[in-house]
């Protein structure tokens, strides 16, 4: 009779616990306001490992007074003793997902940070025309 009850009692809470459940990811933005455009990774790591031991917050675009695309993004060294040195730079692109460059055939520059075990730094980049609407950091090692 008591193991009958039991059973019956632990089925109740398992249904109450499922019901009651998040219908959100515990990490995530509950109202989407902070999640990238479908498909778009806003931040790149060009080499596999470098995620492990350097942490890239969301990338923040912006428009200043002249209508120019500004972004911003933290980068922090998430080891306790490695000293990090990266590159980083944002890639631009148009409406059409075109990446818009000073003049055909050119790459955007890299900018070079040493990071020391827990420093943060602050990467920040303005595009040079109107015409750009997103864009994306790519950043990987320098030196190891």
């Amino acid at each position: 009779m008591q193991l009958k009850k039991l059973l019956s009692l632990s089925a109740v809470f398992a249904a109450v616990v499922a019901v009651s459940a998040c219908s959100h990811p515990p990490y995530g933005s509950k109202d989407g306001a902070l999640a990238p455009a479908a498909g778009a990774a806003q931040v790149v790591y060009l080499d596999k490992d470098l995620r492990r031991v350097l942490v890239a917050d969301q990338l923040v675009e912006t428009r200043n007074a002249a209508g120019l695309l500004e972004t911003q993004v933290a980068l922090r060294n998430a080891t306790n003793d490695e000293t990090l040195t990266v590159q980083a730079r944002v890639i631009f692109s148009d409406a059409a997902g075109v990446a818009l460059y000073l003049s055909a055939g050119t790459d955007a520059a890299w900018h070079v940070y040493t990071l020391t075990p827990g420093q943060t730094v602050r990467h920040r980049e303005n595009a040079l025309t109107e015409a750009a609407t997103s864009a994306r950091i790519e950043v990987r090692y320098l030196a190891r």
